[in-house]
Order: structure tokens, then C-alpha cells, then sequence
């Protein structure tokens, strides 16, 4: 029930994410967000529950993916739940660069460029340390963007 209920809502949540309808996007993006970061079927070892969990683990982190997109946009106090969920993301999925993205744009939104700028430096070293690799060209980007 649950991965039919994940897979529905981020299905809309994506729509309205392509349609800017950032609003639309929220709840849905939220609804996968709470459901998907439970383990499905909590203490159970069986083979065939690792690829639906893996599908779920996706599914979440899209989820702050769109939640952290969808709050920079509304704006207001909906800043706090961007904040939260890129570093949700950056916890999740160390490697996935779109959620230190999604913090550096918070602390821009917030006038912190100097934050922000400490978030690109901390993925650059965790990128370069543990993968000898340099962050991608979006980010780094949007690291030129906020040097000014």
C-alpha cells in the first residue's frame, strides 16, 4: 500500500513540479517524503523486500529534492522547510549534489552568502577527498553566482 501510495504522489508532485505549480507540488512531495522515509516492513530480511525498498529510497530522496525546490519558491517561512529538507538530503545521499544546491540557495535566499559559500567548500573537499572528483558543473555554477 504504501509504494502504491509513494509512487501516486510523487507522480503528481513531479507534474505540478514540471508545471511550476509549486504549491500542488508541496503536498504531494511531502506525502512521499514522510511515507518513503520509513523502512518498508521494519525488521524483515527477505531478498525480494531490497528492491522495493530501493525504490523507496529514491522516492524519498526525490521527495526533498522537490520539497526543498518547492519551499525556495513559495518562500516566507517555508525557507525553514527547505533548510531541512536539503540537509535531510545531504544526510541521505552524501553524493547527490542537488541537496548541498538546495542549502546554498537557502542561505543565499536568507543573505548568507558566506554560509553558503561552506556548503559548496564541504561538498568540493567531501568530493574531492573520498572521490578525487571536483563538484559538477551546476554547482559549481552556482558557486561562480555567488561570488558575485
Amino acid at each position: 500500500m504504501d509504494v502504491e501510495v509513494v509512487a501516486d504522489a510523487l507522480h503528481r508532485a513531479e507534474a505540478a513540479a514540471a508545471r511550476a505549480d509549486w504549491k500542488a507540488a508541496w503536498g504531494p512531495a511531502r506525502v512521499v517524503q514522510h511515507i518513503a522515509a520509513r523502512e518498508l516492513m521494519h525488521g524483515e530480511e527477505r531478498a525480494w523486500l531490497d528492491e522495493p525498498r530501493r525504490r523507496l529510497r529514491a522516492a524519498h530522496e526525490r521527495s526533498l529534492e522537490l520539497v526543498a525546490e518547492a519551499c525556495l519558491e513559495i518562500g516566507g517561512g517555508e525557507l525553514d522547510t527547505a533548510e531541512r529538507a536539503a540537509h535531510a538530503l545531504v544526510e541521505a545521499a552524501p553524493y547527490r549534489e542537488s541537496g548541498y544546491r538546495w542549502l546554498m540557495l537557502v542561505h543565499e535566499r536568507r543573505g548568507n552568502r558566506a554560509e553558503a559559500l561552506c556548503v559548496y567548500d564541504e561538498l568540493r573537499q567531501l568530493l574531492r577527498d573520498e572521490l578525487g572528483a571536483s563538484p559538477a558543473p551546476a554547482t559549481q555554477a552556482l558557486h561562480r553566482s555567488l561570488l558575485g
